[in-house]
């Protein structure tokens, strides 16, 4: 099977160019944060204009990450991991430490370090780069240090060298019981790297728009590529925001890699695969929906049995920054809290995400700030859909989010652009 079309999907980049045609008839407001927290309490929420119908929002980083205590810029080599050992601190003190890969691209994998034993673990958490850099938060050591470690993707045991994690990194696998939305996707693939930072939607060998419904698997065969040629397959579902799970087999229906939330493209639950096509020329990827990890359309709730990973040394290389911020061990987020004044007591209102890309959650606060209601997943694919009733103030207060910040406190890290929709009458 081999088909060559061309999408357009949505992206960051595209907010400001929709939203004139997308509020034409209507009151917009853009929201314009200088600083993370203009916004993200219900004390601090935003008064919008009455009439208001539509917000263009944004989840900033929430800290000040210019303001680093300290930063070492290295040069990863493909056998190699790169070890930083900061002295003389307060022991227990809390650090926030990532990597910036936006020079080169590059798939960083990052560790804490007590002496020789693993702390933690991280590969694409950090909140700059292209999505593939690493943070990780942790305490200053009993002896006063912090040790860090660097190296690339997927050296998870930091001696340079490709292995499997040792625990698995993804995402907390839910109940049994539970049954994913689906939506549409797009895999694009590339054939001649095996680099993520060289991908290009405009210069794809293989496109294949799908639509995952739940309890199905969909299958890509392709056949007749050159044997050993290396290639990149990732998906992108910034359309839906469906949780996608990407897996390569062969020929005997073996798997032989899988991924989850690795793709750059997207809301961050879309997934990514790189290795070289087979010797008898063909490839066959699989699509189900998280947590499908057997890829059999039944959400079980198990944990993955982890393909096997033949040893050899890690391939990554490139430029990196290394930043370190004492008094934090993790990225605060942000939330956002708008009231939408003016409107009509008693009237039916409701409000939706309509677009970004990650996954948002939205909550309705009373007049005194008390949390009415939550949604997440209630509207399109990922994005929250609210219905209510206005109250005899005539005003309603909405808070995004990203998942799985139930409580709106900022327990989150996603960093994006929405598009909030609000329709009511008005007074």
């Amino acid at each position: 099977m081999t088909v060559k079309t061309t999408l357009l999907a949505f992206t960051l980049g595209t907010l400001g160019a929709i939203a004139p045609t997308m509020v034409a008839t209507a009151n917009p407001v853009v929201e314009a944060e200088t600083t993370a927290g203009t916004n993200d309490s219900f004390a601090t929420r935003e008064m919008l204009p009455a009439g208001t119908t539509h917000v263009l929002g944004s989840l900033v980083i929430g800290a000040d990450l210019e303001a680093s205590d300290y930063q070492f810029s290295g040069q990863l080599a493909p056998d190699e991991a790169d070890f930083y050992t900061i002295p003389n601190l307060p022991p227990n003190q809390p650090f926030y430490a990532w990597t910036d890969n936006s020079n080169s691209g590059i798939d960083t994998v990052m560790g804490t370090f007590n002496g020789d034993q693993l702390l933690q673990v991280d590969d694409d958490g950090a909140p700059v780069g292209n999505g593939l850099a690493s943070a990780v938060g942790g305490t200053v050591n009993p002896d006063g240090t912090i040790r860090i470690g660097v190296s690339g993707f997927p050296d998870f045991s930091f001696d340079g060298m490709a292995d499997p994690p040792p625990s698995f990194p993804g995402d907390p696998l839910p109940s049994s019981n539970f049954t994913p939305q689906g939506g549409d996707y797009s895999v694009y693939l590339q054939l001649g790297t095996s680099s993520p930072m060289d991908i290009d939607v405009e210069t794809a060998d293989y496109t294949f728009a799908e639509t995952l419904i739940p309890g199905n698997v969909d299958v890509i065969t392709l056949d007749d590529l050159p044997a050993g040629e290396s290639f990149v397959v990732w998906i992108d579902n910034s359309d839906s925001g469906v949780d996608t799970m990407l897996g390569w087999f062969d020929a005997t229906g073996d798997m032989v890699d899988f991924n989850d939330d690795g793709s750059p493209l997207g809301n961050g639950l879309g997934s990514i695969l790189v290795g070289e096509v087979a010797d008898d020329g063909s490839l066959e990827f699989r699509v189900t929906l998280f947590p499908d990890f057997d890829f059999t359309g039944e959400y079980t709730g198990r944990m993955p049995e982890m393909p096997s990973f033949e040893p050899r040394p890690h391939g990554v290389a490139g430029e990196y920054d290394l930043y370190v911020k004492l008094g934090i061990d993790s990225l605060p987020g942000d939330v956002d809290f708008y009231t939408f004044p003016g409107l009509q007591p008693g009237s039916e209102f409701v409000a939706e995400v309509t677009l970004a890309n990650f996954d948002p959650m939205l909550g309705w606060f009373d007049d005194q700030g008390q949390l009415i209601t939550v949604d997440d997943d209630g509207g399109e694919g990922v994005y929250p859909r609210l219905v209510g009733t206005v109250p005899s103030s005539g005003q309603v207060t909405l808070a995004v989010t990203s998942f799985a910040d139930f409580e709106f406190d900022g327990s989150h890290q996603a960093v994006s652009d929405y598009v909030l929709r609000f329709d009511a009458p008005t007074r």
